[in-house]
């Protein structure tokens, strides 16, 4: 008896997981302070008010004003005050622009990924092992697919990471491995936190550099909230990173980092998120991708962001690869019998072929699982 069967091939080792890319929630927290916030009109048009110290909402406090603030005649002091603030919020932030879709006809020999790496001090060494882990098994995904992976590491500030090339083969997996467990031509995967100014998340940064790369899938992951933007008078790196976990500057790193991402998205690449931990906020995730979740479509093509343990990292970013870089196995079973006699053995054989799909894509880690019928279910032959 002969049997074929056709099937698609997860191409991939598995592994435990990564990520994550950080939350806050987008908008402006402003602290109006006595002085810069009194009003400039005209001193015949203004009066004296009691202004409201607090106000409050659904995200918190908004503002805290000066006990005095110089009304324009004809308003009250809270409605002053809020449209201080909704004019303040209004100039600063930042619109997150459409994420474009992966083309539906792309192919993994066509296809080029930017993985961005969470290296800040908020990444502790068991996160560290399992985004270890996570990568290699994107990596393995890619493997002699014709596709291409560039690297991009970020805590203050961010930096791309050479190894020489960029298309996945043997040679591109174990320098990236070198990388992430020891180190490559003296870059190495470590995430740390140092004095004032390492260790710091600068979104803004490690998006910027995205926007220099070829790329057409970016994946971007990270496990706490951003605290840096880039800057031309800031308190680290000789002035040029604002870093801190003030809420003027979060909510500024924020969307300088929207800014960014509206950038990259211009070019055409897609940004996919992951985030994981008990401090994600989901609406910062969106903020710089978009708001389609993996976890309700599981098209990597459309969607935007996935949120799950480390652990999940590896399965869910090589499930989303086989979508583009899936390839064929054929499946023979033969017998040596036409029919069995009491006592004789009877010898199956099974043989794989991989077809190599469309690109003669290469197989990995492939398992194949044979059923055999139970006494109960024993056919005559």
């Amino acid at each position: 008896m002969r049997t074929i069967t056709k099937m698609k091939d997860l191409k991939r080792s598995a592994g435990s997981a990564m990520s994550r890319c950080f939350g806050f929630v987008l908008g402006a927290f402003w602290l109006l302070q006595a002085g810069n916030a009194m009003a400039q009109v005209p001193e015949r048009t203004q009066t004296r008010e009691k202004a409201p110290t607090v106000h409050q909402s659904p995200v918190g406090t908004i503002f805290s004003a000066p006990d005095i603030l110089n009304v324009p005649e004809g308003m009250n002091a809270r409605d002053f005050a809020a449209s201080l603030y909704a004019t303040s919020r209004g100039s600063q932030r930042t619109t997150p622009s459409n994420n474009p879709d992966l083309p539906e006809d792309l192919v993994c020999q066509n296809l080029d990924v930017i993985f961005v790496l969470d290296e800040s001090g908020s990444i502790n060494s068991s996160e560290a092992a399992s985004v270890r882990t996570g990568a290699l098994a994107l990596a393995n995904a890619l493997n002699n697919s014709g596709a291409n992976l560039r690297l991009v590491e970020f805590n203050t500030t961010a930096s791309v990471v050479n190894l020489g090339m960029t298309e996945v083969n043997n040679t591109f997996i174990s320098r990236f491995n070198s990388y992430l467990t020891s180190s490559y031509n003296s870059q190495s995967y470590n995430p740390t936190s140092s004095g004032s100014c390492v260790g710091w998340t600068n979104w803004d940064d490690a998006l910027e550099e995205v926007g220099g790369l070829t790329g057409d899938l970016v994946i971007f992951f990270t496990d706490g909230n951003p605290t840096a933007y880039n800057t031309n008078s800031g308190n680290c790196n000789g002035g040029s990173v604002q870093a801190g976990s003030g809420s003027s500057t979060v909510s500024t790193a924020l969307s300088r980092a929207v800014t960014e991402a509206n950038t990259v998205k211009g070019q055409g690449k897609h940004i996919f998120c992951v985030g994981v931990g008990s401090d994600l906020n989901v609406s910062n995730l969106q903020d710089i991708s978009g708001s389609d979740n993996f976890a309700n479509n599981g098209n990597i093509f459309t969607d935007d962001y996935s949120v799950g343990d480390f652990d999940d990292l590896a399965a869910q970013l090589t499930a989303a690869v086989n979508t583009i870089c899936g390839t064929e196995l054929e499946i023979e079973k033969t017998v040596n019998h036409a029919g069995v006699c009491s006592g004789e053995k009877v010898i199956f054989t099974i043989t794989v072929t991989n077809t190599g799909g469309s690109y003669n894509y290469t197989a990995f880690n492939v398992v194949i699982e044979d059923i055999f019928l139970t006494d109960s279910q024993t056919c005559k032959l």
